[in-house]
């Protein structure tokens, strides 16, 4: 489990289809490929989409499609519900450009990520997601007395680490007296 989430290992047969091929044909497309212009596709590049694809996929981003830029570069695009939409641009330099687009308008953008970074945005990303379609639920709840713990069950929704609501943890010794409903 990383952060809530868990994450597994899929070989290049598990991952859409449709993603998989199209990254085989980008990665034969030589120099010259859209119209006389258009750099080839460094294997780095091709890799690094792969990586992002799959761990894509592995978060739950199962809708994916993948275009080719004429500067070598890859763009990912996920689509995880009607009214959101997550760039990832891989460049040749092996690294992503991350743009969110929301309701149709951008709401995040951030460049030059290192591949471990790009993932920590989905990520992060995810939970957002998880968080504010209420999938999150308890159900159960270990409430602290003086006297011991007790373990009922519970209707509220779970609040995570990946809320955007949180912004500081409860202080040490005093997490049993904060109770969210």
């Amino acid at each position: 489990m990383t952060n809530g989430l868990e994450c597994r290992l899929l070989t290049a047969s598990q991952r859409p289809a449709s993603v998989e091929l199209r990254l085989e044909e980008f990665s034969k497309l030589r120099h010259g490929w859209h119209y006389g212009e258009g750099l080839s596709f460094s294997m780095v590049t091709v890799a690094l989409a792969r990586r992002l694809s799959t761990f894509s996929d592995q978060l739950g981003y199962s809708v994916q499609e993948v275009f080719p830029g004429v500067n070598g570069e890859l763009l990912i695009s996920l689509y995880p519900s009607e009214d959101l939409e997550i760039e990832l641009t891989v460049t040749d330099k092996g690294r992503v450009d991350l743009l969110v687009e929301r309701h149709g308008e951008y709401c995040e953008d951030e460049t030059g990520l290192s591949p471990e970074d790009a993932e920590g945005w989905l990520k992060k990303l995810k939970c957002r997601e998880s968080w504010l379609s209420g999938s999150s639920t308890l159900s159960t709840t270990t409430v602290r007395t003086r006297s011991g713990s007790a373990v009922r069950l519970s209707r509220h929704r779970a609040i995570t680490t990946g809320s955007p609501y949180l912004t500081r943890p409860a202080p040490a010794g005093q997490a049993g007296q904060f109770v969210a409903i």
